[in-house]
């Protein structure tokens, strides 16, 4: 059985080659194919890209910063189809004794956060509430 870090490994690789696929259709897309096959990218191209690569990411434009952000999305969205369940068996490992409140609340934060599909929220949502029958905690 594949491991959750292989499982995960693949997911991203996968992403990266369909984003490096991507790149490329739009690439080629904005150049001119040669007759002996080589391409040709033309100059208002060179220049954006050019600067894009030498400007640090806070500097970018809006719509700049828009881009990456959707394709930073895109892996977080990897992250979340694939990390519900292995999050709550982390927890479950890390509580197994002595579970403070605090750590509830954390667990609770962190599931808002990455916004998990509803299937995973929910169980790990459970799994706190769980742990509060469990365990009893003194009122601060």
């Amino acid at each position: 059985m594949p491991t959750f870090k292989k499982i995960l490994l693949e997911a991203l690789a996968d992403y990266a080659h369909e984003a490096w696929s991507g790149w490329m259709r739009y690439l080629f897309s904005k150049s001119q194919e040669n007759p002996d096959g080589t391409v040709t990218i033309p100059k208002w191209a060179v220049d954006r890209w050019r600067r894009q690569l030498r400007t640090p990411y806070r500097f970018l434009t809006e719509d700049e910063k828009n881009s990456d952000r959707a394709e930073a999305m895109k892996i977080l969205d990897l992250f979340k189809a694939h990390c519900g369940k292995e999050l709550f068996e982390l927890v479950e490992y890390v509580c197994e004794e002595d579970f403070p409140e605090r750590h509830v609340n954390a667990l609770r934060k962190i599931v808002a956060f990455m916004d998990f599909s509803e299937e995973s929220e929910q169980e790990i949502l459970e799994f706190a509430d769980g742990l509060e029958e469990k365990y009893t905690w003194d009122a601060d």
